[in-house]
Formats: C-alpha cells, structure tokens, sequence
C-alpha cells in the first residue's frame, strides 16, 4: 500500500480514538466500526454519569480494545503485504499526529483548571498523574496509587480516564515492533507469516487471560496490559480471520449485542472484573465486527451505520478525553456529590468541544495540514516539544503544590492535618502498648473502634490524666464495633480482617478485665445507616460487655459535613462556610435513632455526644479560635479532638462505679440538638 493511500485509509485508535477515515476505496471504510464506536462511548458516559441501567456501562472500554487491535492489525498486514515490509517510523508518526496534540491539549488545559480550582494537597496528585498520562503510563500510575477504579475517591481524580490511553498505546509501541520481528523469523525460517501470527496472537489471548483470571479483582488485573492484552488480542485474531459464512453471520449481530447489553445491565462497581467476565462484552464485540465483514446490510452493521452514530464515533476521542475532567472538576466543586441530571447536562458541553477539536485541531494535524506535522520528522519534533511543554506544566504545578502556604492559615493547617492523620490518630489493635490516660493501677476504659473512635484518643488522654482513669485502644479503620466495613462483600480480604478484628476484641475482654483493671467499654463508629444489621450486631456487642459486668457508653459521632465543606471555608471563609446544625443533624438522624432505640432497652447504657463542644450557637463552623477542626468532611484535627476532653470527662468517673448503681444517664448524654 502507496504512503499517499495509507493516509486515507482505517486507521487504528486508542480507547476511544475515531482513526477510522474513509479510504479512496468505499470496501476499507467500516462505518459501522465508527458506529460501534459511537456505542461504546455512550455506555461509558452513562456509566460515569450514573444513569439507571447502565451500572456496566464501563466495558464500552473493552470493546474499544478489541476495535483498536482489530483495526491496527489488519493496517500492518495490510501495509507488510503492500510493501514487503512495516514501517515502525511512519506508524509511530501516524500515531503521533492521531493522539498527542488532542492529549496534549486537554491536558494542559486540565492542570490550569487544576491550579485554579483545586487544593494544594489535590493538586499534587493531579501534576503527578499529568505526568504519568503524558509519558503513557496513567494505567501505571493509578495501578501504584493504590486506589481501585471504582473506589469513591476516583471520582474525584481529573485524569483517572486516561488509564486506558497508557494501555493502548503501550500496545501500539509493542505490537508493530512485534510483527516486524515475526516476519524476520517466518522468512529466516521459512514459516507461513499468518500461521505463525496466529499461533502468536492465539497464545498472548490465552496466558493474558488466565493471567487476568488468576489476578482476581486487583488494581493489577484492571489497569495493566499483561492482564489486558488479551482483549487487544481478540481484535487481532479478528483482523486475521476470513469473513464468517453469511448464514452465520446473520446471527453473529444480534447474538454480539446481547452479550454487550447483557453486560452492562448485569455488570457494577462490585463486579470482580475483568476476569472472564470480560469476555461478555469483548466477544460481543468480535461477534459484531464479524457480521459486518461478512455483510454489511445485516440489521445490526446497518443500524451502526446510523448517522449519528458513526458521528458520535468520529469525535468519541475528543469527547472520551474531555468529559471526565469537566465531571470530575463539577464535583470537586459541588462537594462531591454525583447528580444523574447535572451531569447529563455537564457531558454535553465537552460533546461541543469535541466536535471543535475535532475539526480545528484532530482532523488538520491527522491530515498534514499544519506546518509541524507535514512530515515524519517534523512530526516527531512536534511531538518532542508538546510533551516537553506538557511536562513543564505538570512539573511546574507539582512544585507549586509543593510550597508551604502561610504559617497559622487555614490552608496550612488543612496540609498539615491531611498529612498526619495516620500520626495523630493511630490506629492499635492490641499488638503494641495501646494505653494512655492515668497510670497503671488505676481503672481503665476500652475505647473499641475505627477512625470515627481514634480520633477521640488525645481528648480522652487529657480527660483520663484529670480523672484518673487509664485509656486503652482497640481501634481499626473501616471497622466499627458490631460490623463490617459498610457496602464491603463478604468474601473481601477488608471485610474478613475487620471480622477478625473484632473476633479478637471481643475474645479479648475477660483477660483485659482481668489483667489491665478495664471496667467500661466505650464504643465508637462511623456507623453507616445503609449497613444492615449494624444496630443488632452492635447491640449484640453491647450486651457481651454487659455480660462481662462492664459499664457501656456509646459516642455519637462527630458532625458529618458536605464533601466541599473544608474547601468552602479555605476559599471563602470560616463564617461564611459554617452549615446549620439542623442540618448536621439530619445526616445523622438515622443512626442517632437506632442508637437512641439500642438505649431505650438498656436502661444502664450511656450516650455520650460531641455536638455541643463542636456546634456552639447552633451552627457548626469548620475552625474555631481560629483552630481548625476538621481533616476532612467527618475526621477531626488534633486541635478539634482537644475540645472534647472537657466534655468527655464526666463519663469516666462511672467506669469505677457498681453496674447495679450508675449515674443517671440524662447526667452524661448531651443533648443531640445544637
């Protein structure tokens, strides 16, 4: 194939890159391929969105997986067949000119918004992941970051998407060098290049999928191409096959688009994937490319080729590029909250955008026409320079980041807490010395639970010195007394070593009564209305404490603030950020009930309650004194946890008292209403 005709024919794409163009023969052109595009890109957007129905919109990425090895390999076949051989250079170019200035743009423009819209201790991770996404290595990046693509923190990440470029073009470096070696090998050997090619392909399909089973529901399996490949392979294979028999084919449509639907109805945030799983919708995909290779008048190549699908399929790069960052943005500054309307609203936007860049920037570059793409060479250099410009940026924002801000401020209290959480709230589950308070000898309080009970360990220190009470910890994350961390399957590694976790506590009670002197338990969570059974469990925790002849307080928890709380009152103000404490007590109402409710049947039980040494005047600021209070929208700073102390300390001279004969309880519950 002639270089001229190799630019105007199928080209291949990233996850959602439209490189498909209309050669000068009308054969090559797969509009229903753009079509399938148009699909995919729709079931990914309503599942970012949240819309009903499309919880598994997310494997519209896998099926852009199987277009990209499909259409990249059948344009190296097609180029080694034409001219003997695969020019690595020309492709590497082709592939430059399709992605890197559209990339590059959106990029850029997200760390601006970044520096603008965000915080410094947000703005770090965002200079970081730029980076990573620039050099191709996203899905690298948050594979190390730790967090899972689902997890409620992603949300929140500007460039997160960008995982699946860092997977298509690790490919696209890999697998022209890779046929071009085969073919070396297939003449010094004289073997069949397609035999051999199909041998390859046929074992990259199944270790990479065994590998993604055996991977389970890790960050590995998700983000990285080992696990992955095999999902580019299908594609490649399909590109290696003969058009099926029509007869067949007929039914290959309809039967691909089953399997698709089937999975983004079925599938969710909770479904271990990719696993084979994934082989629903990537041989739903494969199924559907077939029936069109075969013919393409069928109902379901035809009904791709709808207008406004092979459309959407042409700027689906553009649109994939810019919708997360304007979703992830809107939220950040919306408190985190996710909305299906708004957000419907919000992707239009970047749909407009798309359709421009598509135009002024994608389709002028792609074609030569401007002056630093013309050639290979001038397109390299362009290259060189736009990511030289684009690690600058991301560079420069990471040390911007990086700058102390103005000793005693707001902001500087807000790094410094977000920091040091781990430091000034340890978690100890009982295998080192958890104690404080008064000294040995004297009476001890267990406090038993999560963050939601660490975070009391410094007030309850000063309260214990002054009653001379002495304080031991049982506490872990995610794990409140009587449960489980909320919305975590059982068979999650977190769930079972919270299980364990309190298994351990409650076999632990009689030894730390008998040897440590604990006469009282107060319990402590982050209790999650949503979470069936928390109450019984509790309440079943409860009574094993009154078996013990133990004396029970429960907190209520701190207030529970908006997620743009702490942002709000840096930005704009402590006084002005302050919310309601009708509406503090709204969000806990729920919990506050089945706690009130726990009580009501055990008159002995004590409540105890930080609203008022938090919420003074009924309203519920984030600083006090100019202290700040809060790390994030329901964890304390030290300086918050240093307020409860005076409050704290009345429930501890109890502790010491005959469980027949305790100090009335309306004595040490605070009022729940600011």
């Amino acid at each position: 194939m002639r270089a001229r005709q190799r630019h105007r024919s199928s080209d291949g794409s990233l996850v959602i890159v439209p490189e498909l163009r209309r050669p000068s023969t009308a054969s090559d052109y797969r509009a229903d391929i753009d079509g399938l595009r148009g699909v995919a890109i729709l079931l990914v957007l309503a599942c970012h969105i949240r819309v009903p129905f499309f919880s598994g919109g997310y494997v519209g990425v896998d099926i852009f997986f199987v277009i990209s090895g499909f259409l990249i390999t059948r344009q190296l076949l097609r180029e080694r067949d034409g001219r003997g051989r695969i020019d690595v250079a020309d492709f590497y170019a082709r592939r430059i000119r399709r992605l890197f200035p559209a990339l590059a743009l959106v990029v850029a423009a997200t760390l601006v918004a970044g520096f603008v819209l965000l915080l410094p201790d947000e703005q770090g991770p965002l200079a970081q992941s730029a980076v990573m996404s620039l050099l191709f290595a996203a899905n690298i990046h948050f594979w190390q970051a730790g967090t899972g693509y689902f997890d409620p923190a992603t949300v929140l990440m500007p460039l997160k998407h960008l995982w699946t470029l860092g997977v298509e073009e690790q490919f696209y470096v890999i697998w022209p060098l890779a046929l071009s070696g085969l073919a070396a090998l297939s003449r010094r050997h004289n073997w069949r290049d397609t035999t051999a090619l199909a041998i390859l392909l046929s074992i990259i399909f199944l270790s990479s999928l065994a590998l993604s089973i055996a991977l389970g529901a890790s960050r590995a399996a998700f983000f990285l191409i080992p696990s992955r490949a095999w999902e580019l392979a299908a594609g490649c294979l399909l590109a290696l096959a003969r058009p099926v028999d029509a007869g067949a084919a007929r039914w290959f449509g309809p039967v691909g688009l089953a399997a698709i639907v089937a999975a983004v109805a079925t599938f969710g945030p909770q479904t271990p994937f990719p696993s084979w799983r994934a082989l629903l919708p990537v041989l739903g995909g494969v199924a559907i490319i077939a029936a069109g290779m075969t013919d393409p008048r069928a109902f379901v190549p035809r009904l791709l080729s709808t207008r406004w699908l092979v459309w959407l399929g042409t700027i689906s790069y553009g649109w994939y590029l810019l919708h997360w960052p304007m979703l992830a943005f809107a939220r950040i500054l919306w408190g985190g909250e996710m909305h299906v309307v708004r957000d419907s609203a919000l992707v239009l936007l970047p749909l407009a955008l798309a359709a421009a860049m598509h135009r002024w920037v994608e389709t002028p570059v792609r074609m030569r026409r401007v002056a630093g793409f013309r050639s290979n060479a001038a397109t390299m250099t362009s290259g060189g320079v736009l990511l030289g410009a684009g690690l600058t940026l991301g560079a420069a924002l990471w040390i911007s980041a990086a700058q102390p801000s103005p000793p005693g401020s707001l902001l500087a209290q807000y790094r410094e807490a977000r920091r040091g959480a781990a430091r000034d709230f340890p978690f100890c589950d009982g295998a080192a010395p958890c104690e404080f308070g008064a000294p040995r000898g004297n009476p001890a309080l267990l406090l038993w639970g999560d963050s939601h009970a660490a975070q009391l360990s410094p007030a309850l220190d000063v309260a214990g010195r002054q009653a001379g009470v002495r304080i031991l910890v049982r506490t872990k994350g995610a794990c409140s007394p009587g449960g489980s961390p909320a919305g975590v399957r059982a068979a999650d590694p977190r769930w079972m070593a919270c299980a364990a976790f309190l298994d351990r506590v409650r076999n632990e009670l009689p030894l730390l009564q008998r040897r440590e002197g604990v006469r009282g338990v107060l319990f402590a969570g982050g209790w999650d209305a949503a979470q069936a059974g928390w109450d019984r469990a509790l309440a079943a925790d409860i009574d094993l404490a009154h078996r013990r002849m133990l004396a029970v307080v429960i907190a209520r928890d701190v207030p529970l603030h908006s997620k743009n709380f702490l942002r709000c009152a840096v930005r704009r103000g402590v006084a002005e950020c302050a919310e309601p404490g009708a509406r503090i007590i709204g969000r806990s109402a729920a919990v506050d009930k089945a706690i009130d409710a726990i009580v009501a049947s055990r008159p002995d039980v004590r409540i105890w309650s930080p609203i008022d040494a938090l919420c003074p005047g009924h309203h519920c600021p984030a600083a006090i004194e100019g202290r700040l209070l809060y790390r994030n929208q329901g964890h304390l700073t030290r300086a918050g946890a240093s307020r409860l102390a005076p409050s704290l300390l009345p429930i501890l001279p109890a502790i010491s008292e005959p469980r027949g004969q305790p100090e009335p309880r309306s004595n040490l519950s605070v009022r729940h209403h600011p």
